[in-house]
């Protein structure tokens, strides 16, 4: 008599006639069966509002028989640059000859705007001119929020302040305790919000994550506005900023142990 495991499915098909299976294994019912309500129960909130709909989010809404759903709409961002220095790629030569310094803070924050859900709406770059900044931030006034780079910083040539004044601007705060990032600015113009931004490009990327992506995520209606954070373990001394906040650059590395080093 032969004797096989009932899994091996060859020898079953492949045995000669009169062989005999021995199942060594005893059967369960209930094994391979997708009972009535085991994914979702009768009357249950399949999505909660706040979250973001992703490929198995439309499944479930198909599957439940939404064909539509109510969805807060990317918020619109208008991004300003400021400054008699700064100009695009297309001119690019006058960078490399040491006259200019290249605008690569609104192509950054338009990404990081684009990343965080929104739509970026660059307003170009305003020169050192009064009445050609408040001209831009007009145009800016239909976004859902106004970042300026590049004017936030203590300095003869920093106008964007005054513009935003002379436009009725409502001056939240000007400063923020934290570094890289300190000459920060938020009030609103005719009930926009508007994040006034130092010219630095860390600068630039860190108070984005750390007071501007929030606030998109709140615009989106999301819950989690936060980014996520994890813990590491330092390699060495970093160095405090007194009183303030302190966001260092460091390189993570994994240290083997399912954790992360700070170079």
């Amino acid at each position: 008599m032969a004797q096989y495991d009932v899994a091996d499915r060859s020898a079953i098909v492949t045995g000669a006639v009169g062989t005999t299976i021995r199942i060594f294994s005893g059967s369960d019912a209930r094994r391979n069966i997708r009972r009535r309500g085991e994914d979702l129960r009768a009357n249950a909130v399949v999505l909660d509002s706040g979250r973001v709909l992703g490929p198995g989010e439309i499944g479930i809404l198909a599957a439940t028989g939404h064909a539509t759903v109510l969805v807060h709409r990317r918020p619109r961002i208008a991004i300003l640059a400021n400054g008699d220095e700064l100009v695009d790629l297309d001119r690019f030569e006058e960078v490399v000859a040491g006259r200019k310094i290249v605008n690569s803070n609104t192509y950054a924050l338009a990404a990081a705007v684009a990343a965080a859900g929104g739509e970026p709406i660059p307003l170009g770059i305003a020169p050192d001119d009064l009445e050609e900044i408040r001209a831009r931030l007009v145009l800016g006034r239909d976004a859902d929020a106004i970042l300026t780079t590049a004017g936030a910083s203590v300095g003869q040539h920093d106008l964007v302040k005054d513009a935003l004044l002379e436009l009725g601007f409502e001056l939240d705060f000007w400063r923020v305790r934290m570094r890289p990032g300190s000459p920060f600015s938020f009030g609103r113009l005719g009930g926009v919000p508007v994040f006034g931004i130092a010219g630095n490009p860390v600068s630039v990327l860190v108070t984005f994550e750390v007071l501007v992506r929030p606030a998109i995520r709140r615009m989106l209606g999301r819950r989690d506005v936060h980014a996520c954070t994890i813990r590491v373990r330092a390699a060495e001394r970093i160095p405090g900023a007194g009183r303030l906040t302190h966001f260092p650059r460091v390189r993570l590395e994994s240290d083997g142990d399912g954790g992360y080093t700070a170079q």
